[in-house]
């Protein structure tokens, strides 16, 4: 095959310490015939020198917007918000198919300059599985939030929110810090904390399941609930019976909200942590409707004003994973490696041309300001 360049953009913090190409699957993208280039970083996981000994092609951050047309533009997540079109094949994830705020902004710019998004975030596999999912970190991050949250409430109730945090190397290292906090608020409160999870056959809740029992949290402590649970047309009262809800699921069609402003008000509320791995608050499904700002690894919580009971904290990190980079950079690296070594012709392979189908559907719903350039 002639050699197509695979362009890896630097991407900002917090998200860019991720990376769907890592040195393994460069090296083995350069075996099959790719000339693969990596614009250097200072934030990634894995280091410049690490590409380049797996033989990529080190180039300026930011290089990506003067590449030859043909070249390929990969990233994690979306390329940051500016008004100049965009003329090239991009793969990442935009985050722009469900509304979210800004979404024909972003998918205008690739409309106004003839290029196209091939969106990461819906790829499937031929049994319908999404490719790429980083439930399993998202999870276990929530995980380890929603207790450190819960122990400070205990052991530091007049310091104020939770401080901030740093990426982790690795699950292990993760898990090993947070058994000392548990352990702290164990102390403190006497027990263990009771937690329920909201859409915990998914990754997020199988992660964030694995994590609260490796921390020794028994099954008794914590209620699953999937779409059965949720299926009803009425409140969840018992949401608020538990320590710890974490959200585990995006609703793509409106349902009664699990929690509201008005549901705090509940005299006998036993909750304090809420941790929405969806971070929807600003959807028009959105299901957890007492917070509308994310977090950030500075700031990983927000105090929301409740009329009685036990303080109560909201984390809404939207990139958790970016929390375990190296964890999650080999999850991506692995389930997409298959998908990107088809990039060189990518509109003979079903995946691509369903996410390309994706785009113009979506783009199609855009009012149409400009003349729309080719492709």
């Amino acid at each position: 095959m002639s050699r197509k360049t695979l362009h890896l953009r630097a991407e900002a913090a917090p998200f860019g310490t991720r990376a769907i190409i890592t040195p393994e699957s460069a090296k083995q993208l350069i075996s099959d015939g790719y000339n693969v280039h990596i614009e250097r970083s200072s934030i990634r996981f894995f280091s410049d020198d690490e590409y380049e000994a797996a033989g990529a092609t080190l180039v300026p951050a930011g290089s990506w917007v003067s590449a030859p047309r043909d070249h390929l533009i990969l990233g994690m997540k979306g390329i940051p918000m500016d008004d100049f079109p965009l003329k090239h094949v991009h793969v990442h994830a935009a985050h722009a198919y469900r509304n979210q705020a800004g979404w024909d902004k972003v998918l205008n710019r690739f409309r106004r300059g003839g290029g196209l998004l091939l969106e990461l975030e819906f790829l499937v596999n031929d049994k319908g599985e999404k490719l790429l999912t980083f439930g399993t970190e998202a999870g276990a991050m929530a995980a380890a939030l929603s207790i450190k949250t819960w122990a400070h409430q205990l052991v530091h109730p007049n310091a104020g929110p939770l401080p901030g945090i740093s990426a982790y190397p690795s699950r292990a290292a993760l898990l090993e810090e947070t058994k000392r906090d548990l352990a702290a608020g164990q102390a403190v409160a006497g027990r263990l904390p009771t937690i329920i999870l909201i859409g915990a056959h998914g990754t997020s809740g199988v992660g964030s399941a694995s994590f609260f029992a490796d921390l020794g949290i028994p099954a008794a402590n914590m209620t699953k609930w999937g779409r059965k649970e949720t299926s009803r047309t009425s409140e969840y009262p018992e949401v608020l019976q538990h320590d710890i809800f974490v959200n585990c699921i995006s609703i793509f069609a409106p349902v009664p909200p699990f929690l509201t402003m008005a549901s705090l008000e509940a005299p006998d509320r036993r909750l304090s942590v809420v941790c929405d791995i969806s971070t929807d608050s600003k959807s028009p499904n959105n299901t957890v409707q007492i917070y509308r700002d994310f977090t950030s690894d500075k700031q990983p919580t927000l105090q929301v004003p409740v009329p009685c009971g036990p303080p109560l904290s909201v984390i809404a990190v939207p990139y958790l994973p970016s929390l375990l980079p190296r964890d999650s950079s080999q999850t991506a690296g692995k389930a997409l490696y298959p998908a990107i070594t088809k990039l060189d012709v990518w509109r003979q392979h079903r995946l691509w041309r369903e996410s390309e189908q994706m785009y113009h559907d979506k783009v199609a719903t855009i009012p149409q300001q400009e003349p729309m350039a080719m492709l």
